[in-house]
């Protein structure tokens, strides 16, 4: 039987300011002198991986994506990942139409480069260290590379979170399954 700690990364593992506290860094040290193995678990895409194995010192694995990928630190190589298909990523895209005619996109995609794309009228919550790629809805979705599918509402101001959540949940039912963070 295989025995292992699984942890959360934002908010669990890192600090609010995105790093390992002292103490955290020692019950990582511990877990993995006593020989258990340890994976982290986070809604992080891949191209956020890259310094987590330094500020860690875990070069194991990491469930990415809210649970899309599972990621080598170590190798900073995809082992295994959920993929959405073009035509099912399509389809979502349509019907969330349905609940905003002006949502805006953006994918992560199951590769190193051009990992990030987003659709021409996209607005990040944060500003981005390499600009992402935009491209057409239709284009997003010419490869079955896709691992999540993010969905903005046209105003925040007029869905809140939770009735967001829902009516997405609504259109896709049977498609695809719905989260939000």
């Amino acid at each position: 039987m295989t025995r292992f700690i699984a942890s959360d990364l934002d908010g669990s593992l890192l600090t609010s300011s995105g790093v390992v506290s002292p103490e955290n860094r020692q019950a990582i040290n511990k877990v993995l002198e006593v020989g258990l193995d340890l994976i982290f678990v986070t809604g992080r895409p891949t191209r956020w991986m890259d310094n987590i194995a330094q500020m860690t010192g875990h070069d194991g694995l990491v469930l990415c994506a809210n649970g899309a990928v599972l990621y080598d630190l170590g190798t900073k190589e995809i082992v295994d990942a959920q993929i959405m298909s073009g035509e099912t990523g399509l389809l979502a895209a349509q019907r969330l139409r349905s609940v905003d005619p002006d949502i805006t996109y953006a994918v992560e995609l199951a590769r190193k480069s051009d990992e990030f794309l987003v659709d021409l009228n996209y607005r990040p919550r944060w500003e981005p260290k390499v600009p992402p790629r935009k491209v057409s809805v239709e284009e997003m979705f010419e490869t079955d590379l896709v691992v999540k599918f993010l969905a903005r509402p046209s105003s925040e101001a007029l869905h809140d979170a939770d009735s967001f959540l829902h009516a997405c949940d609504a259109a896709l039912d049977g498609i695809v399954d719905v989260t939000h963070s």
